[in-house]
């Protein structure tokens, strides 16, 4: 009795593990396809309130690997190690919630519904992930979709149904092999009949073969059409300075770092380059009158770079301080803005500030949040800019995308340290430029730096946590074709809830008739 309820135990926490591996070790995407089958396994004959906890215990290690991370800020604000430490791990419990939830219904469904298991259990965990993104500011990391990030095969299916898409086939695949081992168990060690065995039955393998095909087929397809025959270029250079969070916007650091700025722009831009791009807050000071003299030293040295440049700051207008990207030409003048849009909670506002304690208001100020979309240009060239983490919201991002070239995205995550939060944020990205079908330029300050292509596959990738440059010939398409996940965004959640309502619906009438 002990050594079941211990090995249980050990499923539940391996389960959490795996699927939380691929967002440390990309290429171990291939460990999502079977994360879940040994949770499905301990909750299939449990109580539904054992059932939740089993989840939620899975789900509390899933959470850790992809949210410990939150530690390191705290401690940049001066937040004692273990209430920063208390409140992750409060963090993760919350979230874990969501998991717990996800094997209770799951419970439900496998003692109820068997013969729609297949088509349940991937409705569920899909939905679920959907709230978690609407409950969490679209804020979504941990997506189990985002985990094929490196496996462009399975993840040119998101232009049609974005990551909900590639999530809801992913746990197919995890239910397909649940229900694979339950039915080898029961003809070869219970010994019982194979005509007799309904766990997985024709319509099953029928279902998702037809998916299986589907994805593999299209991915294909996509990953072996040009993108575009007809391309233009753009030389572009990437500065990825490595400042510490620490010392970012310490007045004594101010002259060092701008030195290091235009000490790695000079390694690019007598090579040809036609744009530099910086990360996200670049200038180390906000742009006000208070900072005229430093607003006057930098641009003077941005005059003799003669190459226009596309960088970050913080800039108070009217009283507000925004998160600003801009473009500067050849003269030293900026020709277009983009204000953030989509702010962090508790990172750059704090919600319900009136009746939070003083000691954490006291330890941030608010920033503004941008009120419209703006398009870059240059050369013919027109690129969107989505801020940071507003790369993490896939409808801001396919707003943005439209009637653009490109998408450039500053950001800067020396807030997280060496930890997976930079690779998280990548995975992101990489699943945006399918989504659109768009290249994307993606400068860190800390890393990861890089080009994706509108395939989703890495042209190009600077080594994280590492002050370099680099200069990349950007293959631009002439004309950009829409998606339908740019036109229809999360259509995808709907269609799957419409489904699953009509499929209640219809299982409700049964058992009346009876």
């Amino acid at each position: 009795m002990i050594k079941n309820v211990i090995f249980k135990i050990i499923m539940i926490i391996v389960s959490g593990i795996l699927t939380g591996l691929p967002f440390y070790f990309p290429n171990l995407y291939f460990l999502s396809w079977f994360s879940l089958v040994p949770l499905l396994l301990v909750i299939q004959n449990q109580s539904p309130k054992l059932a939740f906890g089993s989840g939620w215990l899975s789900g509390l290690f899933f959470f850790v690997i992809i949210f410990y991370w939150v530690v390191y800020p705290q401690l940049i604000f001066d937040m004692p190690l273990n209430l920063a430490l208390s409140f992750t791990l409060l963090l993760c419990g919350v979230l874990a919630i969501f998991i717990g939830a996800f094997a209770l219904l799951g419970n439900y469904v496998i003692k109820r519904e068997q013969s729609l298991v297949i088509f349940w259990i991937p409705v569920i965990w899909t939905g679920l992930e959907y709230l978690r993104s609407v409950s969490t500011f679209n804020l979504l990391f941990g997506a189990i979709g985002y985990s094929q990030a490196y496996f462009p095969l399975f993840i040119q299916i998101a232009d049609l149904f974005g990551v909900y898409g590639v999530t809801f086939f992913i746990i197919l695949i995890n239910v397909f092999i649940y229900k694979l081992i339950l039915y080898l168990r029961d003809a070869f060690l219970n010994k019982i009949s194979l005509d007799r065995i309904n766990i997985l039955n024709k319509s099953d393998i029928i279902y998702f073969s037809l998916i299986l095909l589907f994805v593999v087929g299209y991915g294909l397809i996509n990953l072996k059409m040009p993108i575009n025959e007809k391309v233009k270029s753009l030389k572009v250079g990437l500065i990825q300075p490595n400042i510490a969070q620490e010392i970012k916007w310490s007045r004594d650091s101010r002259v060092n770092i701008i030195d290091r700025y235009f000490r790695l722009t000079g390694q690019v831009k007598n090579k040809g380059v036609d744009i530099i791009f910086w990360p996200e807050t670049a200038i180390p000071f906000v742009l006000n009158e208070e900072n005229g003299f430093w607003q006057n030293y930098l641009f003077r040295k941005i005059s003799r770079i003669n190459t226009p440049l596309f960088t970050g700051a913080l800039n108070k207008i009217d009283g507000k301080v925004y998160n600003q990207v801009f473009l500067v030409n050849t003269n030293a003048q900026i020709t277009d803005s983009y204000n953030k849009m989509s702010l962090v909670p508790f990172g750059e506002y704090i919600p319900l500030r009136n009746i939070m304690p003083t000691n954490i208001k006291e330890l941030m100020s608010d920033k503004s949040a941008g009120e419209k979309i703006n398009s870059f240009s240059l050369n013919g060239f027109k690129w969107g800019s989505p801020i940071c983490s507003e790369i993490l919201n896939p409808e801001l991002v396919s707003k943005i995308a439209r009637d653009n070239h490109f998408l450039v995205n500053p950001s800067n995550e020396a807030w997280f340290k060496k930890s997976n939060a930079s690779l998280e944020i990548w995975q992101t990205a990489i699943f945006r430029a399918v989504e659109n079908r768009i290249p994307i330029i993606k400068v860190s300050n800390t890393g990861i730096s890089g080009i994706i292509n509108a395939h989703g596959k890495i042209k190009m990738q600077l080594k994280p946590f590492k002050a370099t440059s680099s200069i990349w010939n950007l293959k631009i398409p002439n004309k950009k074709k829409e998606t339908i996940y740019n036109r229809y965004n999360d259509y995808f959640i709907y269609l799957i809830g419409l489904m699953a309502l009509l499929l209640f619906i219809r299982s409700k009438k049964k058992d009346f008739n009876k």
